[in-house]
């Protein structure tokens, strides 16, 4: 085997391995960061986010309503796939017509796995610096049941 060709191999495994991760401990580290339960609104004094429709599907539309304190503005923030490796999808906030309520719309790709869970992790400017938000999300296959 000629040299360009091994490491042409190599590169591809290095490439493979590098982009494989553990879902358990992935799933152990969104709960570290969020500590929230897998809800479809959050609220709270400061943040209230909600999520349309309630039980997302693959490929269909996922609409987030997301609304901060008005100073507080969200940043270019990624989907990230807990389940299993997915890679990170990025989603970008557009302001609504009401201070400090913002709103995204997105779709996730389908997977083998009947549920699969995601956490969207949004970076916030505010007063005080930058801070992060993380929201568990679930999407569905069909009619799965929780």
């Amino acid at each position: 085997m000629n040299i360009w060709l091994r490491g042409m191999i190599t590169v591809l495994i290095l490439t493979y391995l590098g982009g494989c991760s553990d879902p358990a401990t992935e799933r152990q580290q969104a709960s570290q960061m969020n500590g929230l339960d897998n809800a479809t609104d959050m609220d709270t004094a400061a943040v209230k986010f909600s999520i349309t429709p309630a039980r997302p599907q693959p490929e269909q539309p996922i609409s987030i309503q997301l609304t901060l304190p008005a100073d507080w503005q969200p940043q270019a923030s990624q989907l990230v796939a807990i389940t299993m490796y997915m890679g990170s999808l990025p989603v970008v906030w557009e302001a609504d017509d009401s201070a400090g309520v913002w709103h995204t719309t997105f779709q996730v790709g389908a997977c083998a796995e009947p549920q699969m869970e995601w956490q969207l992790r949004v970076p916030l400017q505010t007063p005080h610096g930058q801070e992060f938000l993380f929201f568990p999300l679930m999407t569905y296959i069909g009619d799965v049941d929780e």
